[in-house]
């Protein structure tokens, strides 16, 4: 893994960092809150640099998935301190909850989106290949449309609502899942034959 691939995950980390140092001299009453965020940065800088360092090529992809996954949850840690410092600052109201639940929904419709393409050891569980990738399939359009819809409600459903609009869809999203893997569950069993 070359030192560049590192480098995102490292500005990242800055970032978030000053973010919460930000927020800390900006309301210091929760001290703890941004000290907590900033403990967060480091753990994840120190993994970046030190446990992070695969020789073989299922190491360094693991590394790749790692970082990638690192870098989703710093990004929507980092979105909602930069939210929570403007909101200090005067320039909106609520706009960190807001921001931070686009960013729950953004990552609904990105998990959505790679469900049905993750590769995964069908017929090694006794189940019918067909009706399990249907069920991701389903699951996968399922959380596409209710993050987008999880996204939209945080933004245009009034302040006070946006909890019970946002809370809907994260329900409906789960329901709708679930039911799939239960149509799957209830499917006939095919024996695997070598």
């Amino acid at each position: 893994m070359s030192a560049t691939s590192r480098l995102p995950l490292f500005a990242l980390t800055a970032v978030t960092a000053a973010l919460a140092a930000l927020n800390w001299s900006a309301d210091p009453s929760n001290a703890l809150v941004w000290a907590g965020a900033i403990v967060l940065v480091l753990a994840v800088m120190a993994a970046n640099a030190f446990a992070m360092n695969g020789t073989s090529d299922t190491a360094r992809q693991r590394d790749r998935t790692l970082r990638g996954s690192l870098m989703m949850g710093l990004g929507l840690i980092a979105l909602a301190l930069g939210f929570a410092y403007a909101t200090e600052m005067g320039l909106g109201d609520g706009l960190d909850k807001r921001a931070t639940l686009v960013g729950i929904g953004l990552i609904l419709v990105f998990t959505g989106n790679m469900l049905p393409k993750t590769v995964l050891p069908l017929a090694a569980r006794g189940r019918n290949p067909a009706r399990q990738a249907a069920a991701e399939r389903f699951a996968g359009r399922v959380f596409v449309l209710c993050g987008l819809g999880f996204a939209l409600c945080a933004l245009f459903t009034p302040l006070a609502w946006v909890t019970v609009t946002t809370g809907i869809c994260g329900l409906v999203a789960f329901a709708a899942a679930m039911s799939a893997c239960f149509w799957v569950s209830r499917g006939t069993q095919t024996l695997q034959e070598d």
